[in-house]
């Protein structure tokens, strides 16, 4: 787009066979970080960014699963 876009929400819902390991989320900007548990029994896990994202910029999460 050609304007900056603000409360952006990063979410990835992770399958059953994958569990969440805690503490291994990182982001390259400024975010509140959660989890909840979904109805499969695993995690979705979310980032909020604090700030907008200009034009051509981008975010970067990675975080850490154990396939059960």
């Amino acid at each position: 787009g050609d304007s900056a876009v603000n409360q952006v929400e990063i979410v990835d819902r992770l399958i059953a066979r994958l569990e969440y390991i805690e503490d291994t989320q990182t982001c390259d900007r400024d975010a509140e970080f959660e989890t909840e548990v979904n109805e499969a029994g695993s995690v979705i896990v979310k980032w909020n960014l604090n700030e907008p994202l200009a034009v051509g910029e981008s975010a970067t999460i990675e975080f850490k699963c154990r396939v059960r």
